[in-house]
């Protein structure tokens, strides 16, 4: 990334914030990395994702719950060092105020496979007596460990198989200073020091300020080479990787050979709770109607039941043997209110019948109403979705030029379940409004936002555009932007991992 194109990003910023992903880019797919290399974290041993005899494809296989070191404070990382106390107080951003989404290679333009449901930060500092005066070291002073809800089926299979391991963060920050001179780059104050370079015996690299977190991504090379899926295995609550088939009322931990079900122990019910889940309502998944209706329906048939046993047991006693019929006024007048009361039940029965045939109808028509609702409500949500893409400028919604053509992409959107709707919808949402406030605050802040090269590049494609005189006005000093550049490759280029 040339240094002329940052300063160009920082002076037409209007967040005041500078947007970091930790990673090195997606160049190839790794199809099987079922072990890891050695760790320079002593605290984690990392083991076979992929247990014996589980498969993503079991039927009812509908959650996989992970955790995952996603990344390290007081640590050098792609140039720059996150302070302990600015990750630290920087926790509570995965889960609130929504929860994070889990991406594929950092593309917010794709639907998440999963959402961040809790984190802690752990402190790995105990051997230091002043962390203030040790700014990093190789395995860092801490890390943010994750607990992730995956519930894409393809991100499941390639999670167990071990193809998704590695995992790198997308982060904003309002200050980047120089650890020789303390300049802030983001608010304008540039300086001629390049990261991981030496100044009279000390290593150069920039200082995040405070931090909020965006997302997490699967991906091939990352920057932090301890974040990775937690694997230790046993019994520990920290290294689990949990299944849940919600159809099924079970809850296992993949790594553990007992495979005992958790769903109703206090363990299980604390993911739950973290998937804003609980016992009764995965065991009561029908709607109140629903029950209703159900109650309903088998109380008729209870009526009907009692109805035709009474009436059989009617029939029973008033067979009478012929011998002994009409032997006397009275039993003939037991067999007249005898016969009455067979009516009466036979009566209570076609009643009953009429009645079971009544509810039958009625349950069929609501669950035709139900039917439609269903259909409506997500053809609502698909136009809004599209609507939303339209207003953003999505990839996916430039091509459309008629009424027709939005037609055909709410079509593309209307299968999918309501819940992947509005997730889509909350995201975008909450990235329009990023935007506006970031257009009513330009004058207050100053900074730059963006999530990698790629997003820097096409800035640049864009400057190239501008009119002769300001190219030949670039020129008059080469050797001051040929310095910047070396500064900027040095802190933000893409590196190879060792």
């Amino acid at each position: 990334m040339k240094a002329k194109l940052l300063k160009k990003k920082l002076k037409n910023n209007e967040t005041g914030l500078l947007d970091f992903v930790d990673s090195f880019g997606i160049d190839f797919d790794v199809t099987d990395r079922l072990v890891a290399l050695p760790s320079s974290d002593p605290n984690v041993e990392r083991v076979r994702v992929s247990p014996p005899g589980m498969d993503a494809t079991n039927e009812g296989l509908n959650h996989l719950i992970v955790k995952v070191v996603a990344t390290h404070s007081g640590k050098i990382i792609n140039g720059r060092v996150y302070p302990p106390d600015k990750v630290s107080s920087a926790v509570d951003s995965w889960t609130d105020p929504y929860k994070r989404p889990v991406l594929r290679n950092h593309n917010d333009d794709d639907d998440p496979i999963g959402r961040v449901i809790d984190a802690e930060y752990v402190d790995m500092s105990d051997d230091i007596e002043d962390v203030s005066e040790v700014p990093y070291t190789k395995g860092g002073l801490g890390h943010i460990l994750l607990t992730l809800d995956i519930s894409d089926p393809d991100a499941i299979q390639k999670i167990l198989d071990g193809r998704y391991f590695t995992v790198s963060q997308r982060l904003s920050t309002n200050s980047l200073v120089c650890s020789v001179c303390d300049s802030d780059w983001i608010k304008g104050d540039y300086c001629e020091h390049e990261s991981n370079k030496f100044y009279d015996g000390e290593r150069c690299y920039f200082k995040a300020g405070d931090i909020s977190y965006k997302e997490i991504s699967f991906v091939n090379i990352p920057a932090d080479d301890v974040a990775f899926i937690q694997t230790i295995g046993g019994d520990s609550e920290d290294s689990e990787i949990l299944g849940f088939y919600s159809n099924q009322d079970l809850m296992v931990d993949l790594l553990s050979s007992d495979r005992v079900n958790l769903f109703d122990s206090d363990r299980g019910k604390t993911i739950l709770s973290k998937l804003d889940m609980s016992v009764p309502d995965i065991k009561k998944t029908k709607s109140k109607k629903e029950n209703d209706k159900e109650e309903n329906y088998m109380s008729v048939k209870d009526k009907t039941k009692k109805a035709a046993d009474a009436a059989k047991d009617v029939k029973d006693k008033v067979e009478i043997p012929a011998e002994e019929k009409y032997t006397s006024k009275a039993f003939q007048e037991a067999i007249d209110a005898l016969s009455r009361e067979k009516q009466d039940l036979v009566d209570q029965l076609e009643a009953a019948k009429k009645e079971l045939a009544d509810k039958t109808e009625q349950n069929t028509v609501l669950v035709d109403e139900n039917a439609n609702l269903s259909t409506s409500l997500r053809k609502s949500l698909a136009d809004r979705l599209v609507d939303l893409k339209m207003a953003l400028d999505k990839p996916d919604a430039r091509a459309i030029e008629t009424a027709e053509d939005r037609s055909a992409l709410v079509d593309t959107y209307i299968e999918r379940s309501m819940d992947s709707l509005q997730d889509a919808i909350d995201d975008l949402l909450l990235e329009r409004l990023d935007k506006e406030m970031g257009v009513k605050d330009k004058e207050d802040d100053k900074g730059v936002d963006f999530n990698d090269d790629s997003k820097i590049e096409d800035d640049s494609l864009a400057q190239d555009e501008k009119t002769k005189d300001q190219k030949d006005s670039e020129k008059e000093e080469p050797v001051v932007l040929s310095k910047k550049d070396s500064v900027l490759n040095g802190l933000f280029g893409k590196k190879k991992n060792q």
